[in-house]
């Protein structure tokens, strides 16, 4: 006997999202987040969460007026996540190399593309941002 399509285990990402649409455009504290997270976890039959090789982080850190909502989310692997707390980095540095790179190919302007590839294949090769995908052409 299969599971119907409604009856799909919800994973910890499915929860934290429907948590977030239930509560639209509210600048949510992560308390109460985790709480009712967990709490639903527990009430599907589990134990406690598991650990989750995914951070759930803020695009725009709090700490420069980013708000806790859906469209300031992003997902990093632990690493990424350390890595954007201690440098203090955010992901614009290589998703403005992409977006530049698109308008100078657009522009047809070779000194550009040359410039905006070598810049995001450092990025590639230090596994920066890795998250972030380049197509690399």
């Amino acid at each position: 006997m299969g599971r119907s399509p409604q009856s799909k285990r919800k994973t910890i990402k499915d929860l934290v999202r429907e948590y977030f649409e239930a509560h639209p455009n509210e600048d949510l504290p992560h308390g109460p987040v985790v709480d009712w997270v967990t709490e639903q976890w527990k009430a599907m039959g589990h134990q406690t969460p598991p650990r989750d090789p995914w951070r759930v982080d803020h695009i725009k850190p709090r700490h420069l007026g980013g708000k806790s909502v859906i469209e300031n989310g992003q997902t990093l692997c632990a690493p990424c996540n350390l890595r954007k707390k201690r440098y203090r980095q955010t992901e614009t540095g290589k998703r403005m190399f992409i977006r530049l790179l698109e308008i100078a190919t657009k522009e047809q302007d070779q000194k550009m593309i040359d410039f905006c590839r070598e810049v995001l294949q450092v990025y590639e090769k230090h596994r920066i941002n890795d998250h972030i995908e380049w197509s690399g052409e």
